[in-house]
């Protein structure tokens, strides 16, 4: 049976031209300088802060940890509300 993916459009250009060979390379995800931002706002914002300060008098259990100037929360990074760190 036919389907969408078997078919061949009869206005369709099957050559390859100037563009054999070519390699297209998409990075995603986030970048090093990210993390480092993420760790000096952890250091300073207020809301950061307070999380830390609850965490080390007990108040916050497991999945929340400190883990290399990170906050986390189980496999997730907490972001402070600083600068356009969310965006």
């Amino acid at each position: 049976v036919a389907d969408a993916l078997s078919r061949h459009d009869a206005d369709h250009d099957t050559t390859v031209g100037d563009s054999e060979g070519a390699a297209l390379c998409i990075r995603l995800g986030p970048s090093f300088a990210l993390f480092a931002d993420i760790r000096q706002a952890t250091a300073a914002a207020p809301d950061a802060l307070l999380l830390q300060q609850r965490l080390a008098a007990g108040d916050l259990e497991r999945p929340w940890r400190l883990a290399d100037g990170l906050l986390l929360h189980g496999r997730h990074i907490f972001v402070p509300e600083h600068d356009d760190l969310c965006h």
